[in-house]
């Protein structure tokens, strides 16, 4: 899964970006290509300006700023893992609603997740959701532009560095 998501995230970042202007693609590519990278690393660079981006692109990489790295890294982020497990959670969800009569489980490398360990995911993520609107409403007051102050918080909380927007 961590293999195949950068691909996914750079095919829907770069495609609009280089859609919108085919003039500079070469150089977009390669923003586009260290951002989104940086975005799901969280290494802290920052390259471009991301201001000019389609608001889809932008918004690809505050997810990606939300993920963050992956499990045991000191990078910042609710981790890919995570978010793996609650896709695969709402997956069993939408399937059990479909089948009651049906038995999942939850596998995760081969092992089984039990209801205990889902159960603080979905609390790890409410708790984080939470923090970062009640963040977005305190930062708000100070600026004015929405995706300058969701970058800014989501920047910070998730210890990535650069951010979506201007510091003016």
């Amino acid at each position: 899964f961590t293999h195949t998501c950068p691909v996914t995230a750079h095919s829907f970042v770069t495609l609009p970006v280089v859609f919108a202007s085919i003039i500079f693609a070469e150089n977009m590519i390669r923003c586009t290509e260290i951002t989104t990278g940086e975005g799901l690393s969280v290494t802290g660079f920052g390259f471009g300006n991301t201001v000019d981006w389609p608001l889809f692109s932008q918004f690809i990489i505050l997810l990606l700023m939300c993920i963050g790295g992956s499990a045991g890294s000191t990078a910042g982020g609710f981790k890919v893992i995570r978010c793996m497990i609650l896709a695969r959670i709402a997956k069993n969800q939408i399937l059990s609603t479909l089948s009651p009569n049906r038995v999942l489980t939850l596998h995760v490398n081969g092992n089984v997740l039990d209801k205990d360990t889902q159960h603080k995911v979905l609390k790890y993520m409410v708790v984080y959701m939470m923090i970062i609107a009640a963040l977005i409403f305190i930062v708000s007051f100070d600026n004015n532009n929405f995706m300058t102050v969701v970058s800014g918080v989501l920047s910070c909380f998730n210890n990535i560095g650069p951010m979506i927007g201007t510091t003016e």
